[in-house]
């Protein structure tokens, strides 16, 4: 028999080549649609990577670029990006893990380089460039990264790559080049980088070139102790502060004292002034920022704001005979002085008598003190909107008569920073707002372009009324103008200013004086406290200090 499968038509056949053929290009079509797509998908994760990244939103960005790593298409430029978002953050190890993967740039190296030198971020700057390609080759990036050295003060290498630099033909290329020549050139010339100025831009501490440390001129800088929010890689810029050269060289004159002076603009919280004397054998302390001391009289200004934000009826304590003691349950708390016949708020505010404000004190009880002494500041917690000062404290003192008398006058049971104290005063000139208070003005990178500028902002409110408010001032102008007023001895002619004098501590270790105030009366410019440890009763030795001072600055108060 023969098997004949021509015709067999269930016999094995091939497939037609050209069918086969089809199927594969089909399937090579197919894989290419899919991976153009998830590059193209790709290029615009990476795209918005960058942009997101040059708005700052870190973030945001890192799950941008780690969407693209984990497609493992453009994966070396996904590990580019993640490396810049991790320099951006200052996780500069974790950035050299990601670049070390890297190869193809997600960004424009040269632009990278020169964001990171804008913002003052030498260290990132350096670690970038260090990673991308034919930096050697591209003068725009050879550029940026001098720029970066010098800013880590490193002169010889920036010198180095400027020098193998022919000159650009670019227009904006060799002004950027020039820029950072005469930087440098300024630099080995003076051997110093100017790390600290007044708001005129006068340099108040300079680094010598190649150190770590910067050295204040005492006489330069007015008894400006310099460290407080000046550090980390911002120690490698320049920073504008807003201290006025004018007012912090008349409050460093006028106080010959350990203590401090603080001067700030009540409308915008800007440290005008700030002196620091620390007592002998101290050279830590930051007296205008981080010293507490017992405020004294200055207190009564609060107990009186109490008072009148409790409608309390002034007729059911004045008139009234000050003997000079009061009887709190069976014990004296004593005045400093025997007042006699005190009429009204006005001259018990002026003469500073205890009595009045223990008996008002204890009219309004101790909570309602320590809830008004709150409202001007008192207990609250470090605060990253303040964080170059601290705040006054209260004691858990009990609430019998004797402590509530001393809350009312401010002893013992109270403390504040010279800071605080001057707050306080702006908070009067400002409508009750008590402002952010700010030391830093600017910052600016080694080529003196501004990166950072600090703008004025309401910390918190005390919520007293305009009223209220007027109460305040025309109590505290008493205390200068009338003729038993204890600032009547500071008071300069033509210049009208409202202040509340203090005087604490202990007799047998030296009282200390404290003042706060603002000046002009109408239209505040300044507030300030004084503060003069062991200078004595602040009716004398407290108001000839501010006497000295307010003359020294009189015609700037008057402009």
């Amino acid at each position: 028999m023969v098997l004949d499968y021509k015709n067999y038509s269930k016999g094995y056949k091939t497939k037609p080549p050209r069918r086969r053929l089809g199927r594969y290009v089909l399937i090579l079509v197919a894989i290419g649609a899919v991976y153009g797509s998830l590059y193209l998908y790709a290029g615009r994760r990476l795209s918005r990577g960058r942009v997101l990244a040059e708005q700052g939103d870190i973030a945001e960005a890192r799950k941008s670029f780690e969407a693209v790593r984990k497609l493992h298409v453009r994966g070396r430029e996904a590990e580019d990006g993640l490396g810049v978002v991790e320099l951006l953050g200052g996780n500069i190890a974790a950035a050299r893990e990601h670049l070390l993967k890297g190869g193809d740039s997600a960004f424009d190296p040269a632009r990278v380089v020169s964001t990171f030198v804008a913002r003052g971020q030498y260290a990132q700057a350096v670690q970038y460039a260090e990673y991308a390609h034919g930096w050697d080759k591209a003068p725009s990036l050879a550029i940026e990264f001098a720029a970066a050295q010098l800013g880590l003060q490193k002169a010889n290498e920036a010198g180095k790559l400027l020098g193998t630099q022919p000159p650009p033909r670019d227009q904006a290329l060799a002004a950027r080049k020039e820029s950072v020549q005469k930087v440098l050139d300024v630099a080995r010339k003076s051997g110093q980088f100017t790390f600290v100025s007044d708001r005129s831009n006068t340099p108040l501490a300079s680094y010598p070139f190649g150190s770590q440390v910067a050295p204040v001129d005492v006489e330069i800088a007015g008894g400006l102790r310099l460290g407080t929010g000046l550090s980390g890689e911002d120690a490698h810029n320049h920073t504008l502060l807003n201290i006025d050269r004018e007012l912090q060289d008349a409050a460093a004159a006028s106080l010959n004292y350990p203590g401090a002076v603080v001067v700030i603009d009540p409308k915008t919280g800007e440290i005008l002034a700030a002196v620091s004397n620390p007592p002998p054998g101290d050279t830590s302390t930051n007296v205008a920022f981080e010293a507490l001391f017992e405020p004294g009289s200055i207190i009564k200004l609060l107990t009186l704001s109490a008072a009148l934000r409790a409608d309390l009826d002034f007729s059911t304590i004045f008139p009234f005979k000050c003997t000079g003691s009061l009887d709190c349950d069976g014990q004296p708390f004593y005045d400093w002085a025997v007042h006699r016949e005190v009429e009204d708020i006005d001259q018990a505010t002026a003469e500073s008598c205890n009595i009045a404000f223990a008996r008002i004190g204890m009219a309004l009880g101790r909570e309602a003190l320590r809830r008004e002494l709150r409202a001007y500041g008192f207990d609250r917690p470090p605060e990253a909107a303040a964080p170059i000062m601290r705040f006054g404290l209260t004691k858990d003192a009990p609430a019998d008569s004797m402590h509530t008398a001393h809350y009312s006058v401010g002893l013992e049971d109270l403390s504040i920073s010279p800071v605080h104290a001057a707050m306080i005063a702006g908070a009067i000139a400002n409508n009750g707002n008590v402002m952010v208070p700010r030391l830093l003005r600017e910052r600016r990178n080694i080529l003196q372009e501004p990166y950072l500028h600090s703008q004025p902002d309401t910390l918190f409110s005390t919520g007293i009324s305009e009223e209220d408010r007027a109460t305040l001032v025309r109590v505290m102008t008493k205390v200068v103008e009338s003729e038993t007023g204890t600032g009547r001895r500071a008071a300069v002619e033509g210049l009208p200013f409202a202040i509340k004098t203090g005087t604490s501590g202990r007799r047998e270790l030296g009282l200390d004086s404290v003042l706060i105030g603002i000046a002009p009366r109408e239209a505040p410019k300044i507030a300030f406290c004084i503060y003069a440890h062991g200078a004595g009763k602040a009716e004398l030795e407290g108001a000839r200090i501010l006497k000295e001072f307010l003359t020294r600055v009189k015609a700037r108060l008057q402009t």
